[in-house]
């Protein structure tokens, strides 16, 4: 089965699909640098169903560029992932590289199975609302749900999972909620919606989300039920043989079975009133501000988790370890 992924971000969202078996069609996403770390888990994942996941690594261990890299996978991998602001003005372009993409493997038949995707939830977010005066209720962000339904109009893929925020569900008091809902309905489509916790799961963050699934009218589905992953492991479990970080650039540190890449400039600042702008897709830096004594901010150029790269422009706060490991 194959799948579109709307809003991707870093391809988060998409990765339990692609582990789950699933090809996308497209991988949609304004930000060039987490466009950059999608293609380049499509190429993990293209070398190691290929037998060819040495050239995966060796780029893990920098014997070889990410250009090197992109250059070993067919090129219809790298056009899967398509930069680009999903809006009004830019859909029916965004149409015709879908189109194309579809066409161009004869295993899609023409035809979306799964559309997947959350749009941006700092509209929807507690936070966000708090620190607005006019509690979000003018940011576009609101409305990016109808451009989702757009793709769900055109395409009629048999189901789709939308995610976003617990916020949503209180958002301009509900009603952006219902609103979704409604023209969930209204292209055709059965939903069911359910609270679930990543820490449920066996992540080791209590992280809430809200899951919409809905599946075509002239299907019969339901919602799928999970089983809680009971454990008892704490954040240090995973992290307390790592060894310790320093602020440096381009520094390569080796630990056991891992190895590390950062490249962290530490900001200066001139007295303790000065505000650091969190910067993130859209206006963040309008919403969120952080006092630069007490969270002081470093730029994280590089970091993977299984592969996985993000580069510049991504944030994270003090004392947050980014690391990945090793694949061997």
């Amino acid at each position: 089965m194959n799948y579109i992924d709307l809003f991707a971000g870093a391809g988060g969202l998409s990765e339990g699909f692609l582990q789950a078996g699933f090809e996308p069609v497209a991988h949609i996403e304004m930000n060039s640098d987490a466009c950059n770390t999608i293609r380049t888990r499509a190429c993990y994942y293209y070398l190691k169903n290929t037998n060819h996941l040495d050239i995966y690594l060796n780029y893990e261990r920098g014997n070889i560029s990410r250009s090197e890299l992109y250059q070993a996978v067919p090129q219809e991998v790298l056009n899967s992932v398509i930069n680009a602001q999903i809006s009004e003005e830019s859909i029916k372009d965004i149409f015709l590289n879908v189109d194309a993409l579809l066409a161009a493997n004869p295993n899609f038949n023409n035809t979306v199975d799964v559309i997947i995707g959350g749009p941006p939830c700092q509209a929807y977010s507690l936070i966000g609302r708090a620190v607005k005066d006019d509690n979000m209720e003018n940011d576009p962000r609101n409305y990016l749900y109808k451009l989702y339904c757009r793709f769900l109009k055109k395409y009629q893929p048999r189901m789709f999972v939308f995610e976003n925020v617990p916020g949503l569900l209180t958002a301009n008091g509900g009603r952006y909620f219902e609103n979704i809902k409604r023209y969930l309905r209204h292209v055709g489509y059965k939903i069911d919606w359910r609270e679930l916790n990543a820490k449920d799961f066996g992540v080791l963050q209590s992280r809430r989300r809200i899951i919409i699934v809905g599946w075509r009218a002239d299907e019969d589905h339901f919602y799928p039920t999970f089983d809680c992953v009971k454990h008892q492991y704490t954040v240090n479990d995973i992290l307390s043989d790592l060894p310790i970080m320093q602020a440096v650039n381009e520094e390569y540190l080796a630990g056991q079975n891992r190895t590390f890449k950062f490249s962290i400039p530490v900001p200066t600042f001139r007295n303790s009133t000065d505000k650091i702008a969190i910067e993130h897709y859209f206006r963040d830096d309008e919403i969120m501000t952080e006092d630069a004594e007490k969270h002081r901010l470093f730029m994280a150029k590089e970091f993977t988790d299984d592969g996985t790269t993000i580069d510049d422009k991504y944030y994270c706060k003090y004392r947050v370890f980014c690391c990945r490991h090793h694949l061997g």
